[in-house]
């Protein structure tokens, strides 16, 4: 049975448009009625293989103008003639011989990034939400990331996947799976290699988990010997501290930032302080 995905007036929201896109990637063709083509476009240079038909509405005057950036620097990316690296190659001989072309785009594909991180970290700074899907978005992993766990229970023997009973849990519930997700694929990647570092960096780490939940995660990682290297929020740190080796406790006040060992005490070393 061919699948169509209709779609029309999504009025400057590509992050719907390719949300959309995502959901419904297995449809054969994508049918845009107009009044939003160019969040249609920018929302296809993340799903390029899909098949679309589309038509301009009365909003969309000069939305057939070449996208401004996105399209050429997908193209650089996707290019036949890119070269690989080998095992005898170096990151300075590829830069020698690329095309100047494509050396300009690659560098005016990067300000443009930087730039758009800036904005995002004041936005953030300053309590204020961006609209809309962001250059940053294109070169940000979770855009991309799609992972699923099958759960059996080992009792009745029945299989359920994550997605489908974790839609009205709590955002530590969902957070969780994630990590392991994570975890399952490092290890996927170290496992090919004996010298391996098997380093996992971490980010705010476990942000809406409980010290009940971050607790089997970090043995989690201890047990499977993955070197773990995060940050994580003061309130976060009980649960996480006993499991660190090397522990620093970082200070900010104004535009200084002050850093130094964290160790903390025993029952015996209180009560003698």
């Amino acid at each position: 049975m061919t699948k169509l995905l209709i779609l029309s007036d999504s009025h400057n929201s590509a992050s719907a448009v390719e949300r959309i896109l995502h959901a419904e990637s297995d449809a054969n063709a994508v049918v845009f009625l107009g009044d939003g083509l160019r969040d249609l476009e920018e929302a296809l240079t993340l799903h390029p293989k899909m098949k679309v038909y589309a038509v301009a509405g009365n909003c969309d005057f000069g939305a057939l103008e070449p996208l401004d950036g996105l399209a050429a620097f997908y193209q650089v990316i996707v290019d036949k003639g890119n070269q690989q690296m080998t095992d005898g190659d170096s990151l300075d001989n590829l830069a020698a011989t690329a095309d100047p072309v494509y050396e300009r785009q690659g560098d005016a594909l990067m300000e443009k990034i930087m730039a758009d991180v800036d904005e995002n970290t004041r936005a953030r700074q300053e309590g204020r939400t961006t609209s809309g899907a962001t250059l940053s978005d294109y070169v940000d992993y979770r855009t991309y990331l799609d992972y699923d766990i099958k759960v059996t229970n080992t009792v009745s023997g029945q299989q359920a996947y994550l997605s489908r009973v974790s839609r009205d849990s709590s955002g530590g519930e969902n957070q969780a799976p994630f990590y392991v997700a994570i975890c399952a694929s490092l290890l996927q990647i170290y496992q090919k290699s004996e010298n391996s570092i098997r380093l996992v960096l971490l980010d705010e780490a476990f942000s809406k988990m409980t010290s009940d939940r971050i607790r089997p995660m970090m043995e989690l990682f201890r047990r499977l010997q993955l070197q773990v290297l995060l940050i994580s929020t003061v309130e976060k740190s009980t649960a996480i501290q006993p499991y660190c080796d090397i522990t620093y406790s970082i200070v900010r006040h104004g535009d200084v930032n002050a850093i130094a060992p964290f160790y903390r005490l025993n029952a015996s070393e209180e009560i003698g302080s």
